[in-house]
């Protein structure tokens, strides 16, 4: 099941491949509680800003940012305790925890952006933190959800994560190639050179529990605060929900919201399927009046 492994000269363009896109956009940081959160930056335009998933950092948008940054002006956190931003004070099991990473964000965009209004898009565990953040600021006008975690319905799994930290070299390689194809992409072919460093740089960068959180049924409760526009994006093969099941019940809530399931795709929809849904996010924010002059 484990997909092959890329040749090594295959990662290492990838890790200059990524780091060609960071040296495109600028940088920037925000501080809340003496935490430094570090936010990159692409492009010109409406503000639209992406927030990545559990085990993640910016680059789980790294097959999107460059064209999104053509009509947009992007901003992509790391958000607080992942990449390159600081951990929160705090113990790392506090309840409060995650109220405090979203408090972090809002003062951070706050900063960044003043009081203008932005779009929102959020992967995975990003995503109940970006409806958790639309939840309690009156500046987010439109709402993308992908692959949202917080739902707390049916997951199907197909195979167990395995732990990357008991082994290294080679072996360490192929449980992140195992992950990436258990967890996150449906096409094993998909388990690029890109995905793969993506994913174990983002792993051993992670600090922040984020597990309780995307397991648990937070997501309506914030949504229910929300007065914008929002809509859903599942690949129809995601592993950590059941699309056809989810949709409509988060859309009970709101008929006028949309949802979107992606074919071929799993859970990372936006790396697996990038140009239909570089499309759909373009299209769908450009569309927004609250960017209307």
């Amino acid at each position: 099941m484990t997909p092959c492994l890329p040749d090594p000269r295959d990662l290492a363009a990838a890790r200059r491949s990524l780091r060609q896109l960071a040296a495109q956009g600028s940088r920037h940081e925000t501080r809340h509680d003496d935490a430094r959160l570090c936010w990159r930056h692409w492009g010109r335009g409406p503000d639209l800003v992406l927030l990545h998933g559990g085990h993640g950092s910016w680059m789980h948008w790294a097959r999107n940012i460059e064209t999104l940054a053509t009509r947009f002006s992007v901003w992509v956190p790391d958000m607080p305790g992942f990449g390159d931003s600081d951990v929160l004070p705090g113990h790392p099991h506090d309840a409060d925890r995650q109220e405090r990473l979203v408090k972090a964000l809002d003062e951070g965009l706050l900063h960044l952006l003043g009081d203008a209004a932005f779009c929102l898009a959020g992967f995975s565990f990003g995503g109940l933190t970006a409806a958790q953040l639309a939840s309690v600021s009156t500046r987010v006008r439109r709402l993308a959800l992908l692959g949202t975690a917080g739902h707390g319905g049916a997951r199907r799994p197909l195979w167990e994560l395995r732990d990357w930290r008991r082994v290294e070299g080679r072996a360490r390689w192929e449980v992140h190639a195992h992950n990436l194809r258990a967890l996150m992409l449906h096409q094993a072919s998909h388990v690029d050179a890109k995905a793969l460093v993506v994913h174990a740089c983002a792993s051993h960068a992670t600090r922040y529990r984020s597990k309780a959180f995307s397991r648990a049924a937070n997501l309506l409760d914030a949504l229910s605060r929300y007065r914008g526009e929002l809509l859903l994006i599942w690949g129809e093969h995601d592993v950590t929900a059941v699309p056809d099941d989810m949709g409509p019940i988060v859309r009970a809530s709101n008929p006028a919201w949309e949802l979107r399931i992606v074919p071929d795709a799993g859970h990372w929809v936006q790396y697996e399927q990038s140009g239909p849904i570089n499309t759909i996010l373009t299209d769908w924010f450009q569309s927004s009046t609250s960017f209307m002059p």
